[in-house]
């Protein structure tokens, strides 16, 4: 099966503390693939990477995937008005960009004709 996902020698740093260092790595389309680690180890960082939601300090990732890549975080707050395809939608409206998840609000009205489903408070 062609690969979808690559990391190449990528390295982040988070508040001065370097999270990943010279990491590679390749996903396989149908493939299941687990990262697992210490809390504060660079999971999540890596799979930001991987969705495009941060850059590398060092080398590259690549993406060949016709749908893109999203990213969920694990601790986001939802509105109770806001739908499951509505957060996957979010999740995925990142994905067609190498520009972070920064967009994601910008696209989503795009995208949606709606504003950005507020947060649960």
């Amino acid at each position: 099966m062609p690969t979808q996902i690559t990391a190449l020698g990528v390295s982040k740093s988070l508040g001065g503390r370097l999270v990943l260092d010279s990491v590679t790595c390749s996903l396989t389309a149908g493939e299941c693939t687990g990262i697992i680690g210490e809390n504060g180890s660079g999971k999540t960082t890596l799979l930001r990477l991987l969705a495009a939601c941060e850059r590398p300090d060092q080398g590259d990732i690549v993406v060949q995937a016709d749908g893109g890549v999203g990213h969920l975080a694990q601790d986001g707050r939802l509105a109770p008005q806001v739908t499951v395809q509505q957060v996957i939608d979010r999740a995925l409206i990142c994905a067609p960009s190498k520009s972070g998840c920064a967009v994601w609000r910008r696209r989503w009205r795009m995208a949606t004709s709606r504003p950005w489903p507020s947060t649960a408070t």
